[in-house]
């Protein structure tokens, strides 16, 4: 994607995020189908934007508490299998897991 293409689809980005959510359907297909894959990729943003991601509503203030575990265990179940706590230093926690889709033993840290 060029740069002109990309300052495009900021531009129509930003603009359909002004709208409300019920308003964003009819302002898409107002602009009308001359260029399908800038429309394309501009829905896949939206739909991306609006999609809960597994940071939204973390609280950086909140302390670690014993169910930290359960908490990341949850989150991250549909890619990651959390075995153990393997280290804890000044910011993070370290958890061994089995990554579910390649079947290996990895390492995350937690902030």
């Amino acid at each position: 994607m060029n740069r002109e293409r990309w300052e495009r689809l900021h531009e129509l980005f930003n603009l359909a995020l002004e709208r409300r959510p019920e308003e964003r359907e009819e302002f898409l297909a107002g602009l009308g189908g001359d260029d399908a894959d800038l429309l394309d990729e501009l829905k896949s943003l939206l739909r991306s934007h609006e999609h809960e991601g597994i940071l939204d509503g973390y609280d950086p203030n909140q302390e670690v508490g014993p169910d930290q575990f359960e908490r990341v265990s949850e989150a991250l179940a549909d890619r990651y299998a959390l075995d153990s706590e393997a280290g804890q230093g000044g910011m993070a926690t370290v958890y061994l897991a089995r990554d579910l889709k390649h079947q290996r033993v990895v390492a995350i840290k937690v902030l």
